[in-house]
């Protein structure tokens, strides 16, 4: 969106086609999205995504950060699985990945020689996979 003509504009394609997939705005203004395996690929069929981080005006793969091991256990497989991941922006420069899965996790766009890392957190007690519903974070007093 560009403010000063109000108007939406194209972007470049995402590396993957992705449906149902999730996004989240990162400190330094780039996007990281992930998984959306609801939607098959030119690149292969449906599962096997990996985050993608939109910085300078194009979409760089992510292949350290595959959405598999982030995905809940959903019996009807990978096209539901890896769908609507709940993601915050963390002060540390990290992405904190509460859900939906019970194994919640952090996200390092940067680590891993750039193709991105992950690292399990704590388990969200004895809540199982949370598919449904929405997550909002916010800070004490706000």
């Amino acid at each position: 969106f560009r403010p000063e003509d109000n108007l939406w504009l194209r972007g470049p394609d995402m590396t993957m086609r992705r449906g149902y997939h999730s996004m989240t705005v990162l400190g330094d203004g780039s996007i990281f999205t992930i998984g959306g395996s609801w939607v098959e690929s030119i690149n292969g069929p449906v599962g096997g995504k990996y985050g993608e981080l939109y910085k300078d005006g194009e979409w760089i793969p992510k292949v350290g950060l595959p959405a598999r091991p982030l995905s809940t256990d959903d019996p009807k497989g990978p096209y539901r699985a890896d769908n609507h991941f709940w993601m915050f922006a963390a002060p540390n420069g990290l992405i904190f990945m509460p859900g939906p899965t019970n194994q919640m996790f952090w996200l390092d766009v940067d680590g891993n020689g750039g193709n991105g890392k992950f690292e399990k957190s704590l388990l969200r007690g004895d809540d199982g996979d949370a598919m449904n519903g929405n997550a909002l974070m916010f800070d004490v007093g706000k």
